[in-house]
């Protein structure tokens, strides 16, 4: 019924989305477009390729770390979370976002793998590995975690 991406760079998780959905699922996807600074999404040119796509799919302006205010709780059937994702980006969405979730909603995020955390950026930057993290999580109570791929992986965590 609904999905909540944050990170939408050229929009090929989001054109999945729409052709995997009905029309009665709104698909609200986020960026903060040129404030990002490395490779990141160009609104015209989103507009452009899914424009048409409204109702069901809105393009709009929102930063990641602002995403626990922007939804109730229990609202969102499946959120994706790809914004040059760390450990530190899996905690966030993990500690915040888990409850925005519907009973049986699943968070999907980008990484996940040994392989993910030794990507050049993550090294120069000194960036929080994500998979200590995970680890730590598959022991929480009440929480699935299950990662799926070599590289870069992708993470799903919902409430158990």
């Amino acid at each position: 019924k609904r999905i909540v991406e944050f990170g939408i760079l050229d929009g090929y998780s989001l054109a999945v989305f729409d052709r995997a959905t009905s029309d009665a699922c709104k698909i609200e996807a986020y960026d903060i477009f040129e404030k990002f600074l490395g490779n990141g999404a160009r609104k015209p040119v989103l507009d452009a390729r899914f424009g048409h796509r409204m109702p069901k799919v809105s393009i709009a302006e929102g930063d990641f770390f602002d995403s626990p205010t922007m939804f109730t709780d229990g609202t969102i059937d499946l959120i994706h979370v790809d914004i040059a994702n760390t450990g530190a980006v899996f905690r966030f969405a993990v500690e915040k976002l888990l409850s925005k979730l519907r009973p049986n909603g699943v968070m999907l995020l980008e990484g996940g793998t040994p392989a993910r955390d030794q990507v050049p950026w993550m090294l120069k930057y000194n960036k929080t590995p994500i998979v200590p993290y995970i680890e730590e999580l598959k022991s929480t109570p009440g929480v699935q975690v299950v990662v799926l791929g070599d590289f870069p992986g992708i993470t799903l965590v919902r409430k158990a």
